[in-house]
């Protein structure tokens, strides 16, 4: 496994790559885009983060706290971005999946 680097528009973006053969040709499949971090520490702390930020804002948007029948509210955060209920426990899901990818590659010792 490596990191590869993919410039788009001027922007680098990074992706955790496992190179295998099909058909006798050299294939990439990618395991986990690491967006703009470019190492795995950084992409771990950025998961780290954004456990933080989505299970906060799931406990905000909770409907114990906002009355029954609110899943679907949506409200506006920090980084500018709508969120309901659902969506930020979806995120938080994700985001636990992502870190526990990345702390098992760190392991690894890429």
């Amino acid at each position: 496994m490596f990191i590869r680097k993919k410039i788009v528009r001027g922007v680098a973006y990074y992706a955790l790559v496992e190179s295998y053969r099909c058909d006798s040709k050299p294939r990439q499949m990618i395991i986990l885009s690491l967006g703009r971090c470019s190492t795995i520490n950084e992409a771990i702390a950025d998961a780290e983060q954004e456990i933080a930020l989505m299970s906060d804002v799931a406990e905000k948007l909770s409907p114990k706290r906002m009355g029954p029948g609110s899943e679907d509210i949506r409200m506006m955060f920090g980084d500018y971005r709508f969120y309901s209920h659902n969506s930020a426990l979806r995120r938080t899901k994700k985001a636990q999946e992502r870190l526990s990818i990345l702390r098992s590659v760190k392991e690894c010792d890429l």
